[in-house]
Order: C-alpha cells, then sequence, then structure tokens
C-alpha cells in the first residue's frame, strides 16, 4: 500500500523572538541573511489509524553574521495515511522516510511557515523584508532533519 493522502492535523507557533534591534535597521542600505532547518519525526506510536509525521520549521533571520533579529519556529502535524507501510527501519531501530515523503512534508511546512512568520513581522521593519523561496537540497541556507 502507498501513501494515499496527508492531512495537516494541527499547527502550533511554538516560538517567535523578535529583537528590539530590528526597528534600529535601515533595510536600504542591509542585506538580510536566514536559515531554515526543517526537521522531521515520525509519531513514536507508529501503526494504522495512528500515522503521524511532526515537521518543526526554523527560521532564523539576521543581518551580516548575526543570526538573531527574528527566530520564528512552528510545529505542523500531519496524519499520513499508508505511512506505516512505507517506513523502514535501520539497524539501530530507527525510523527511515521515503525522500520523496519527507520532501513533500517539508515544503508544505516551510510554505506554511513563511506565512506564519510574515504575518508575524507585520507593522515591524521587516515586514517588508523579501523572505526568499527555498529549494529542498539545493539551497546551502536549508537543512533538512530527519530524526
Amino acid at each position: 500500500m502507498a501513501v494515499s493522502e496527508y492531512s495537516v492535523v494541527k499547527i502550533e507557533l511554538i516560538a517567535f523572538h523578535l529583537s528590539p534591534d530590528t526597528q534600529k535597521l535601515d533595510l536600504s542600505n542591509t542585506a538580510i541573511t536566514y536559515n531554515v532547518t526543517v526537521s522531521n519525526q515520525v509519531s513514536d506510536t507508529l501503526e494504522e489509524d495512528n500515522e503521524f509525521l511532526n515537521s518543526v520549521v526554523t527560521i532564523s533571520i539576521g543581518h551580516k553574521e548575526d543570526l538573531h533579529l527574528v527566530i520564528f519556529e512552528v510545529a505542523v502535524i500531519y496524519s499520513i495515511v499508508g505511512l506505516c507501510q512505507v517506513v523502514g527501519f535501520t539497524d539501530n531501530k530507527k525510523v527511515t522516510v521515503p525522500k520523496d515523503i519527507l520532501d513533500n512534508v517539508s515544503n508544505v511546512s516551510i510554505s506554511m511557515a513563511r506565512g506564519m512568520l510574515f504575518f508575524q513581522l507585520k507593522g515591524t521593519k521587516l515586514h517588508n523584508a523579501i523572505i526568499p523561496l527555498v529549494e529542498l537540497n539545493k539551497d546551502p541556507n536549508v537543512q533538512v532533519i530527519e530524526d
């Protein structure tokens, strides 16, 4: 049986830190830097009718070498029908999820996080800062982790 259905069960804002230094920035002369990390973890009790994958996206925004202007973290929990049939296990009992599933979940999670971050930055100097689209496995500022 293949994975047949993905659905978002829950979205939770874990952290939002906005440095007071953001109000001092002159964005016309400041290059914004960013870092995106996606950590995907299968639920501990993986069985039919209980097939969940938790995707945590952390976005850090800064300028120059300082990545601490904004720290934003969101968790997206997915129910994935058929996940039990497609996961594997390593010798040390670590769950492995097919790359296409991780990529799909990571892309959707990053998109949701970007939208939520845009909303959170409303009314700040970073509201009009461009939050770039990212390509998994191609962008050096994006890291996908399978826990």
